[in-house]
């Protein structure tokens, strides 16, 4: 079972007791990862790549950039301003949000006109500031967060085949295709991997990324979205509802009658190290581990440490370069390097004395693991990889992972009950390596073994190549069972 943390890295915890995150900035590191999750909250579409492809707005609800007119006139709004400045002393890279002076004058006359700040404080992250992870939550877009880190979360089930880092770097736009979904007939009814869709709710799909068609998947519980899907050259249309019936998030196998295979969809729940660690507790004879970790887009940050302490023993998990509330003309960082020893995972900043930072969780893995990795892997779940990876040993089979070496916060806005998701730190595996931005320089984790990825079709499946690497390798690390004459 997992022990009660050192401090608090629940948001929910500083909303009720009306404290200020931004108060405990470096106490706590809520990461929302680029999953599902993250674009369905946070209402807005990021950047994809620099090719061609400016940033834009959410359709959902966002405002259109208004004319150019003469912003001298109007008086400044306290709200907007106190929020643009608050968001500057937070956001890791400052730069990002251009002319800071200009930005907080830029809608004083949109804002006198409607009396919304609020509304010109969406619009400044969505449209003005280059990071495409900085976004302001609305009050329903902050409540569905919320519901996420519990797994309470709306969807249809789908998942998507995204563009690789080479890809993301060529410029190029693979058509949207079904990777995969679960078996509930609300969500997987009519699709199957390898299908193609064209469009979603008559919003065209040709082009875009993962991450829209996500975006356009979001919507009420119990409400239909249709998909129109070519297969085989044929176009047709399916209707899927949208429900909360979210599937397993860690599920487990045994393959090759040996060796345990542990899927891990997110790290968006706040009990997933415990889902892990009862994985591992329920294959007692298995000879090998693999932990798959394709298409896990990430989730909460203390997840990613205390899942490494089911597998490691002792060790440095990352290191974590995050900035300091500060001005932004002279911003200010500390770094803090987070290890799990033998009594729980501690903090030690800037060369100080280590200090307690999370419970672990026992060390229940004494055998050799493989983990599967994938363009899909990013955030938590690159940050577990590179763990295991560089000080468990771990051996990592699959293609290069997704490359978000950064992480944000979330900020709740007490008077407007929404709050502030903003990039505030760079994370490095335990060797130093920097993963990228996620989204203008993406790099992504190295396998030791790189292997294609399969088809959909093959996915999960006796013919799934990825799998069957790590069931081969696994092989090398485990004497053969003598047979009884």
């Amino acid at each position: 079972m997992q022990g009660q943390p050192f401090e608090s890295n629940s948001e929910s915890n500083s909303a009720k007791t009306g404290e200020s995150v931004g108060e405990r900035a470096n106490e706590r590191s809520v990461e929302q990862s680029l999953s599902f999750l993250d674009v369905i909250a946070a209402d807005k579409e990021p950047t994809q790549s620099k090719k061609g492809r400016g940033k834009s707005v959410s359709s959902s609800g966002s405002a259109k950039a208004p004319p150019e007119v003469d912003t001298a006139a109007c008086p400044t709004s306290a709200e907007y301003e106190k929020r643009i400045n608050d968001l500057a002393r937070r956001i890791f890279d400052p730069s990002t949000l251009g002319d800071l002076n200009e930005l907080k004058t830029k809608y004083n006359c949109d804002i006198q006109r409607t009396k919304d700040p609020i509304k010109y404080v969406k619009l400044a992250l969505d449209v003005d500031d280059k990071d495409p992870y900085t976004s302001y939550f609305t009050p329903e877009a902050f409540a569905n967060f919320k519901k996420a880190q519990k797994g309470e979360v709306v969807g249809v089930g789908v998942e998507f085949v995204m563009p690789t880092a080479a890809d993301d770097k060529t410029g190029k736009n693979p058509p949207l295709i079904v990777h995969s979904f679960d078996g509930t007939d609300a969500r997987g009814h009519g699709l199957q991997p390898g299908d193609q869709v064209l469009a979603i709710n008559g919003e065209d799909m040709q082009g875009k990324s993962w991450r829209d068609g996500a975006n356009a998947l979001g919507g009420a519980d119990r409400t239909p979205v249709t998909l129109r899907i070519m297969r085989d050259g044929k176009v047709s249309d399916v209707v899927l509802t949208r429900t909360n019936e979210e599937p397993t998030n860690v599920s487990s196998e045994m393959l090759d009658g040996k060796f345990a295979r542990i899927k891990v969809r997110t790290f968006m729940t706040d009990d997933t190290s415990t889902q892990i660690e009862q994985a591992v507790i329920d294959n007692p004879n298995a000879k090998g581990y693999i932990l798959d970790l394709r298409h896990n887009g990430g989730g909460l940050l203390d997840q990613a440490f205390t899942s490494a302490s089911v597998f490691m023993k002792d060790g440095k998990v990352a290191t974590i370069k995050t900035r300091l509330d500060s001005d932004p003309a002279h911003p200010l960082y500390e770094t803090n390097v987070y290890r799990i020893g033998r009594d729980g995972i501690t903090k030690t900043t800037n060369d100080e004395k280590p200090r307690p930072y999370f419970q672990r969780h026992a060390d229940r893995v004494d055998k050799p693991v493989v983990v599967l990795v994938d363009q899909g892997t990013a955030s938590a779940a690159e940050i577990l990889a590179g763990a295991l990876k560089d000080s468990d040993g771990a051996y990592v089979v699959g293609t290069p992972t997704f490359g978000k070496g950064i992480g944000q916060s979330v900020f709740p806005d007490l008077l407007d009950k929404g709050a502030t998701k903003v990039t505030t730190f760079r994370y490095y595996t335990p060797s130093g390596f920097w993963p990228g931005d996620g989204h203008d320089s993406r790099i992504g984790l190295q396998p030791n073994l790189v292997v294609d990825n399969p088809t959909p079709q093959l996915y999960n499946t006796s013919k799934d190549s990825q799998i069957n690497a790590a069931i081969g390798y696994l092989r090398t690390k485990v004497p053969a069972e003598k047979r009884s004459h």
